[in-house]
């Protein structure tokens, strides 16, 4: 499966609070549910990922001392948008920002857009992912397909990461959601 992204970052943000308060000399089974906010001094629940990562490589940034980049996630229903669409800069609105990492496996891009939208939970749902970047010789955008997922099907490019999809920071992920026909 694949680590949530999220609760990585909430959970290194409490581990950098903790290494710099040592002194505190807080209860460690209340630190292990909870995290101080600094300014008011309130405690924060923090949720920890259970999920474990499999089939990657041991040569994956280090997540808590390398900062997230953010990922612009554009998608539609039943076909791409048009690399006319980003002209102008001029988004298309279905858009969903996620601050991740060169790391990031599709699946876990997939998995921050179920949590935003619940009808791509379903089974037999087909994501397909191009990258939209800019062309550096005209004004326009280049198109890539990268990838497809399909739901609670195991595929050759649910593992594979951003940065094997020859991903740079500034493109855009582009989907393509096709849900099934029942």
């Amino acid at each position: 499966m694949i680590s949530d992204v999220e609760s990585d970052y909430a959970t290194r943000s409490k581990m950098d609070y903790q290494s710099n308060n040592d002194d505190a000399g807080s209860n460690e089974s209340d630190s292990n549910n909870r995290s101080s906010n600094l300014r008011t001094g309130v405690a924060v629940p923090v949720v920890q990922s259970t999920v474990k990562v499999e089939g990657r490589k041991e040569n994956n940034i280090d997540r808590y001392k390398t900062c997230p980049l953010l990922l612009r996630v554009f998608y539609n229903y039943n076909h791409h948008h048009n690399p006319i669409d980003y002209k102008n800069k001029q988004y298309p609105k279905n858009e969903l920002q996620i601050h991740t990492w060169m790391d990031a496996s599709l699946s876990e891009i997939l998995i921050n857009l179920q949590r935003k939208n619940r009808k791509i939970r379903r089974s037999g749902t087909v994501i397909k992912f191009q990258i939209i970047s800019p062309d550096p010789t005209r004004p326009r955008y280049k198109v890539r397909d990268v990838g497809s997922i399909k739901i609670d099907y195991k595929g050759p490019d649910d593992l594979k990461t951003l940065h094997q999809c020859r991903y740079s920071i500034g493109d855009f992920i582009d989907l393509c959601i096709k849900l099934p026909k029942n």
